[in-house]
């Protein structure tokens, strides 16, 4: 569940927002190397990439959500044993 909204967090800021999402990682990540990282302009490829990777962690983290919610026992919080096996063979 935690990696689940992890990843609807991450995805979030990308899927509303790539540009400045690339624009704000290029800064902490070319900042301490190049003078000009905040006159780099991506292209719109890599736009769209951005977009559809962060659209895919978000789909991803409702779905884990989604799926996290359907194995809780009557939403008790405790996890489905229906189809549990358990070895009581006392050797």
């Amino acid at each position: 569940m935690l990696l689940s909204l992890l990843s609807l967090v991450a995805g979030l800021p990308g899927a509303l927002l790539p540009e400045r999402t690339i624009r704000t990682g290029a800064r902490f990540a070319l900042g301490p190397a190049y003078e000009n990282a905040d006159e780099l302009s991506p292209r719109g490829w890599y736009v769209r990439a951005v977009r559809l990777h962060s659209v895919a962690l978000v789909v991803t983290g409702v779905l884990g959500l989604t799926l996290a919610g359907r194995g809780d026992d009557a939403g008790t919080g405790a996890p489905a044993t229906e189809g549990a096996e358990t070895d009581e063979t006392a050797d």
